[in-house]
Parts: C-alpha cells; structure tokens; sequence
C-alpha cells in the first residue's frame, strides 16, 4: 500500500463524512443542507468506483463522473444560499441556479455527452461558484472579527474555499491543459477533498451550536410572551377605589 493508495482511502471516507455529520447533526432537512447531502452521495459513489471498491463497468463509472460534473455547479450553488447575506441575494442566487440548469440541458441536446461539453459546461460553474464563495466568506469573516459569531459558516466556507480552488487548478489541468498525468492528478483531488470536508464537516458542528442557541433563545422569548399574557390584568373604571367611595351612598 502506498501514499496514493492511503489517500484514496482517506477521501473515499472523507466524502462520505459531510453526509454523516449532517445527518447526525439533524441537519438533513434544514434549509439548504438537503443540497449539500445530495451534492456528496455522488462524489462518495464515485470515489467508490474509481477506487475499486464497488465493481462496475468503465461506463458506469463515466456515467456516475459525468452526473458529477453536471450536479457539481447546480447544487453547490442551492447550498450557498444557506450563507446569503439577504432574502433577495438568496432569491436571486435561485433563479442563477435555475438559468445554469437550462444552460446545462442546452449543452448536453446541442453537443451529446461528451469531453468538450464537460469542458464548457464545468469552466463557468466552477468560476462562479468559486467567486461566490469568496465574497460570502469575506462577508462572514467579516462577521467574526467584529462580533465573534458565524465561525461555524467561516469553517465551511474555508473549506469550500479551499476545495473549489483546487478543483480550479485540476480543471485547467484535466481540461484545458489535457495533462496526462493521471496519479498526481488523482493525488491532488483526494488531498484536496479530505482536507475540505474535514473543515466542512467541523464548521457543520459549530453551526449546530449555533443554531441550537437560536432556537433556546426563541423558545425562552416564547414563554416568555405567555408568562406576560397570565399576568396582565384588565382593571375595570367602575371597581377603582377612586370612584367607588360613595357607591353605598346612592343604593
């Protein structure tokens, strides 16, 4: 066994880890977390496949690369909007969402399934996603540094920094310079993807945390508001001693 072999290994675990953390941080159905589970079940298989793992054919494992490169912009994209700074930033990101699918289906009924439609379709989605996660990680760190919160979002938008930056590099390596160097590039993929789902994961936690005093802090203000609604009291004009003092007086 040697040091590739031992990092295939490693991000074969490490992609399926974004998903167990998730889930056991009861996360699976919250907000746009569902996008990050979907967007890692493929990689896992994936990673599966290519290492040997689960024994398919060659176009299998070209079928499950290509559902990859095609979900990869789309769906990590719906997970951003977990971290946009405003309800139209978030609205607007969707519809993006939406408009790159369309470019996506275009692509494929114009061109088939093949090298250079991967080559297109991949180029934009990686650039904008990289570039979003760039602005939404200045704006949470931002955050941090003044006000000591979102380092939760902090930690995985670092690790979705790191790991789309790399994806960047091994792009214009595979698909545009066309290197033929498969092992060191497969080297670089499984570094890159143990080391980012290890921050995701992590920052998954805190956020956990976070959330979880979000929803104390609700709660204590909710009984709080029904505390305050027992203990008001409707004061009727005619029993105030005031104007009660000559009441016998007339009977």
């Amino acid at each position: 066994m040697n040091i590739f072999t031992i990092f295939a290994f490693i991000a074969t675990v490490a992609s399926f880890l974004p998903i167990a953390v998730v889930l056991y941080q009861r996360l699976g159905t919250y907000k746009s977390f569902p996008a990050l589970i979907a967007y890692f079940i493929p990689v896992f298989i994936y990673n599966l496949m290519i290492d040997g793992y689960v024994h398919v054919s060659k176009d299998v494992i070209a079928a499950t690369g290509l559902t990859n490169n095609l979900l990869n912009a789309p769906l990590m994209l719906l997970f951003l909007s977990y971290f946009s700074t405003s309800n139209l930033f978030a609205k607007r990101l969707k519809w993006f969402t939406i408009l790159y699918i369309l470019f996506e289906v275009i692509m494929v009924v114009l061109n088939g399934f093949n090298f250079s439609t991967r080559t297109i379709i991949l180029g934009p989605g990686l650039f904008v996603v990289f570039g979003l996660i760039v602005y939404l990680f200045y704006k949470h760190s931002k955050v941090v540094v003044r006000n000591k919160k979102a380092l939760g979002k902090c930690y995985m938008l670092g690790g979705l920094l790191f790991g789309f930056g790399l994806y960047l590099i091994l792009y214009l390596l595979v698909y545009v310079s066309k290197s033929q160097e498969v092992t060191y590039t497969m080297f670089l993929y499984n570094l890159n993807l143990s080391i980012s789902t290890i921050a995701l994961c992590l920052g998954v936690v805190y956020e956990r945390r976070r959330i979880d005093k979000l929803l104390e802090a609700k709660q204590v203000r909710k009984e709080l508001n029904e505390i305050n609604k027992h203990e008001k009291r409707v004061i009727r004009v005619s029993n105030t001693p005031l104007l009660d003092f000559d009441r016998e007086l007339w009977n």
